[in-house]
């Protein structure tokens, strides 16, 4: 008895295991949901992430210590690191421009099932240190 229960708890989190896996980085065509082709997702992730890339642009970086900065994240739709230095000042105006960017283009691109059809690799995030150089704000991969 004690080696069917452990069985079926052991099938039971293998099975978990799999579609775990399954739900964020494959997909056979069975599983793709009727939308977007990977063209037409590729077109909408570009462009979402050609808008956040406008919006760290004009992000001020002006700085009078590290204490003014703070990093932002390099992608909207997928997933992303925090690397970008900008001045705090101009985080709520990123923040807004992120998160519209999030609420459309993004959400589109989730709708449309992009994720499973253009599956995208989980970045691994390394630490960053903030520094006030020139009056700018700067970052640099941590040690």
């Amino acid at each position: 008895m004690k080696r069917l229960v452990l069985a079926l708890l052991l099938v039971g989190c293998v099975k978990s295991r799999v579609d775990e896996q399954d739900a964020g980085t494959t997909a056979t065509t069975a599983t793709i949901p009727a939308g977007l082709s990977v063209e037409a997702c590729e077109t909408v992730l570009v462009g979402a992430e050609k808008k956040l890339s406008d919006a760290r642009a004009a992000a001020k970086a002006d700085c009078k210590t590290k204490d003014d900065c703070t990093l932002v994240y390099d992608a909207a739709c997928i997933g992303s690191c925090p690397v970008h230095p900008i001045a705090k000042s101009a985080e709520p105006a990123y923040t807004q421009a992120f998160e519209s960017i999030r609420t459309t283009s993004c959400k589109d691109w989730n709708a449309g099932g992009c994720p499973k059809t253009t599956p995208k690799p989980t970045p691994t995030c390394r630490p960053f240190t903030l520094a006030c150089k020139s009056g700018k704000c700067v970052a640099s991969v941590a040690d």
